[in-house]
């Protein structure tokens, strides 16, 4: 075993032995020190009591203990705080306090925070904690079980009643007070700014429409977010020509705009991606303003203008079936670009 795989593996057996499994002494009142330097629990200047001491300062090789800290505590892998910490938590692998935290935690696998957060953490993997006031910012996840600020993950989100959500594949909260932004999913009791391809909103809107363009270009798609700002997702067909086999997969975002209880403005940008597996594909990026008029409580309808721009990768084999480009170029690598004026319409049936 190398020298460095040595140290992560007793670092890690420090980890799991003192802060999981072995009971700490009693709650009492901590002694003030200014310093505890060390290189691993119990080999520092404090020993077996370092649990006992509030330190302002704590410099740990490996990993090391307090029983609080009111200023830096550093360490080459773990940081465990019994209670609370004020100021800076840095370590290799993870800092772990039971009590609050004010100020800054950086680690490089995890933050586990028992109580509250007011300030940032930021870990290369988790952040956990029972409330924040600032930033949770981790590479994979951030998990809070209270009220929270502002989260940012590199894969989920998951809060209590929290301002902002930014995840690269879900987030999930109660009440969301500004947005939800998610490569594919959000979650919530109410969230009116959700971006994202599906959102599941309790007190928003679902639905089901079905809806085509003038070149018949038909799709089937899934539109679902809060008050103001939903997500679109859906397959498509084109109806135009029979000898057109293009199947296509359809993407956006859109923004309600309501002018009474039955009449509302829709405006879109959508993406539809066509193919007919053979030629090569095509982009469509459309930017639409659909006006949508209730007929019942379920039933919906809607119309309106769109402005296109065609990406063609086919030899022009898909964007033939549009004519009346206004205007046309060609790329660097030969594929058709276009731009064109067109209509959508459709039926929705709300869910």
């Amino acid at each position: 075993m190398t020298i460095p795989k040595a140290f992560l593996a007793l670092g890690l057996s420090f980890v799991s032995g003192f802060s999981f499994s072995q009971s700490l002494p009693p709650e009492q009142a901590l002694i003030n020190s200014p310093a505890d330097l060390g290189l691993i629990y119990p080999l520092s200047t404090h020993g077996y009591q370092a649990g006992q001491y509030n330190n302002r300062f704590s410099l740990q090789i490996l990993a090391g203990v307090n029983g609080a800290v009111q200023g830096a505590a550093v360490a080459g892998i773990a940081n465990v705080i019994r209670e609370d910490s004020r100021g800076t938590a840095v370590a290799g692998i993870l800092n772990k306090t039971g009590g609050k935290a004010q100020g800054v935690q950086v680690a490089g696998i995890a933050n586990l925070l028992q109580g509250s957060l007011s300030g940032a953490q930021v870990a290369g993997v988790l952040n956990t904690a029972q409330g924040t006031r600032g930033l949770q910012l981790a590479g994979v996840a951030n998990r809070n079980l209270g009220k929270g600020t502002v989260q940012v993950a590199g894969l989920w989100n998951r809060s209590g009643e929290v301002h902002t959500q930014i995840a690269g594949l879900w987030n999930r909260a109660t009440r969301v007070r500004g947005v939800q932004v998610s490569g594919l999913i959000n979650i919530a009791d109410s969230s009116d700014y959700p971006i994202g391809f599906i959102n599941l909103i309790k007190n928003g809107r679902k639905s089901i429409t079905l809806e085509t363009t003038g070149n018949l270009n038909t799709g089937i798609n899934f539109r679902s977010g809060g008050r103001v700002l939903y997500g679109i997702l859906g397959l498509n067909y084109t109806l135009k020509k029979p000898s057109l086999a293009l199947m296509g997969l359809d993407a956006g975002l859109g923004a309600r705009l309501p002018f009474s209880p039955n009449f509302e403005v829709h405006g879109e940008v959508r993406q539809l991606v066509q193919t007919d597996f053979r030629h090569g594909h095509c982009y469509t990026y459309s930017l639409r303003a659909l006006p949508e008029i209730q007929i019942t409580n379920r039933v919906h309808v809607f119309a309106g203008p769109s402005v296109n721009l065609v990406l063609d990768y086919s030899h022009r084999y898909i964007s033939d079936q549009t004519s009346h480009y206004f205007w046309t170029s060609q790329g660097h690598s030969g594929h058709f670009i276009g731009s064109f004026v067109g209509m959508a319409a459709g039926i929705a049936c709300i869910l």
